[in-house]
């Protein structure tokens, strides 16, 4: 809880679902391996690069480019306003001590390349319960619902239950069009992407896989070799119940 790093590829998710809310996903952007924005080489994982990227392939083969590509396409207020709306940037409020805030640069302190970072998850900090907080309005309907640790008080000797937390919903972030959308591109990572491993027969599933470079301050910033890896999952896909996101220092 007290943790935040930079989530990397998840937030492509996070992306996707912003770009259909806004009307955006008909473009394609095509990946050569790398790009010039800003000034600046933006470098995707396989430098073999992805061909041609619609939606579906930017998120089920997670390309860096074509993802930086949407970020600009849907531009910095849009994309910014969305991220609020999941709740990023503020504390979630769960019943947890010493809850951190993560970070989320305001749109006018965005220059073109931190907006085409902020694509594929880098320039922004988060929580575990943050980020697992945001996929899960994405995919359930898009309702963000208010997190809890505890579901019910029972009473000790009985078992009565003496007060109960019911759902509480916050606030809707996007159509039921649109996460059921999401959820299909998150089945199409574990079906033809990036998280094949977490196919299990007879279970549709949803994922995404995510690695960012970690920022250590002792060594003046981002240090190759030293990654946060990450996996989100949803089953079952067409009406998710479970939402598990693991994450791996180093």
């Amino acid at each position: 809880m007290v943790r935040q790093y930079e989530p990397g590829s998840l937030f492509k998710v996070l992306l996707a679902a912003a770009v259909l809310e806004a009307n955006e996903a008909g473009h394609s952007y095509h990946c050569s391996g790398s790009t010039v924005i800003g000034g600046l080489p933006l470098r995707c994982w396989d430098p073999r690069g992805h061909g041609d990227c619609d939606l579906a392939r930017m998120v089920a083969k997670s390309c860096n480019v074509a993802a930086a590509r949407f970020a600009l396409a849907l531009g910095a207020e849009r994309y910014h306003a969305f991220l609020q709306t999941l709740g990023l940037g503020r504390r979630t409020g769960i019943e947890l001590p010493g809850e951190a805030t993560g970070t989320l640069r305001p749109p006018e302190g965005m220059r073109e390349r931190d907006l085409a970072n902020l694509g594929f998850g880098q320039g922004v900090a988060v929580t575990d319960v943050q980020m697992l907080s945001a996929v899960c309005a994405v995919v359930n309907g898009g309702r963000l619902m208010q997190p809890h640790i505890v579901g019910a008080v029972l009473d000790s000797e009985s078992g009565a239950v003496l007060r109960e937390l019911p759902p509480l919903e916050l606030r809707r972030v996007c159509s039921e069009e649109t996460s059921a959308r999401v959820r299909e591109l998150m089945g199409g990572v574990v079906e033809n992407g990036t998280g094949a491993a977490a196919h299990i027969e007879g279970v549709r599933m949803g994922g995404k896989t995510g690695t960012a470079q970690k920022w250590v301050a002792e060594e003046g910033g981002f240090v190759v070799g030293r990654n946060i890896m990450s996996f989100v999952l949803v089953a079952p896909l067409d009406e998710p119940r479970f939402a598990i996101l693991v994450t791996a220092d180093e």
